[in-house]
């Protein structure tokens, strides 16, 4: 087995990156479109090589319409390196594929030079926090700033914010504290393909069930402190959203809590 950051830098300088990501965009629509549950959404990274290639927004039209998959069920991800050169045209492509209903989410965000600056040239629909930050959450009290001040930047903007790299139950509380809307990581589910996630649904209902009860101990405690704080005051008569993914769970006080888990092909 190669992690992807072994493989794709390589794909990248020989030029397969292409073929690989016009391979996995079709994939992973036409496996999407079997899925028995309607409202599962699929996220499928794109590596700026693919858009130095040009016409990438035909590319998703004809995966979508071969495929037969809603646009609202695709999510494709993006680094702001492939902001970084020829800023104009990305963006006029960014928004050509927005257009089509399709989700625009900024990955990695935190780690380059200009993200802020990004944020106002195109409206993402979703900013993913790097793990670099989550595997120091509670540790560090820059990261948790950092992260809390992520967090209210995407509630102003009216953006979704993903933390990836999840892998503990106190990683996801912290997040919660925060206001953190959705997580993904090795807590919920490692990648596989969707017959595995649905028969460890269970599993991982009950690591976000054993969440909930570890933050109302913490929080019954009159001696407990969290690092972070809540980017809004906790609403209890707040209605939970409907679950995308089975997954889902009302967080005690609060918005919604979501694993968004990782399914191969995407």
């Amino acid at each position: 087995m190669m992690r992807p950051d072994s493989f794709i830098p390589i794909a990248e300088d020989t030029g397969l990156i292409e073929e690989i990501g016009n391979w996995v965009l079709e994939q992973a629509c036409r496996e999407a479109a079997r899925w028995s549950d309607s409202n599962r959404r699929v996220a499928i990274n794109m590596s700026p090589a693919q858009f130095a290639a040009g016409d990438i927004q035909k590319r998703v039209a004809r995966a979508l319409q071969t495929s037969g998959l809603a646009p609202q069920r695709l999510e494709i991800e993006i680094t702001e390196s492939l902001l970084i050169s020829n800023t104009d045209a990305v963006v006029h492509t960014l928004r050509q594929i927005r257009d089509m209903g399709v989700s625009i989410a900024m990955d990695d965000f935190g780690t380059g030079y200009s993200s802020l600056s990004y944020l106002s040239l195109f409206p993402f629909d979703k900013i993913k926090i790097d793990k670099a930050f989550i595997q120091n959450l509670g540790k560090d009290a820059s990261t948790d700033a950092i992260v809390t001040s992520i967090v209210g930047l995407g509630r102003s903007l009216n953006v979704t914010i993903t933390a990836e790299g999840v892998e503990t139950e106190d990683q996801a509380i912290l997040l919660r504290a925060a206001g953190c809307d959705l997580i993904q990581g090795y807590l919920y589910g490692k990648p596989d393909d969707i017959q595995v996630h649905e028969a460890v649904q269970a599993d991982m209902t009950e690591k976000i069930r054993s969440a909930r009860t570890s933050w109302v101990k913490q929080s019954a405690s009159p001696q407990s402190e969290l690092p972070i704080c809540s980017a809004r005051e906790p609403q209890d008569d707040v209605e939970p959203a409907k679950p995308d993914n089975g997954s889902s769970a009302k967080c005690p006080a609060g918005s919604p809590l979501k694993a968004a888990v990782a399914v191969s092909g995407s």
